[in-house]
């Protein structure tokens, strides 16, 4: 992640762990999307 000089390190942290939480969540989604049609197809 780039941080800015004289910015807000806790902003920059925060902005951090939101971007690396919506990935794991999209993740999560598309695994549950997976197994929803594994199950359907059967």
């Amino acid at each position: 992640s780039v941080v800015i000089p004289g910015s807000n390190p806790e902003k920059n942290i925060a902005a951090l762990v939101t971007s690396e939480v919506l990935k794991s969540w999209n993740i999560l989604q598309k695994k549950d999307k997976d197994k929803e049609e594994e199950e359907g197809s059967l």
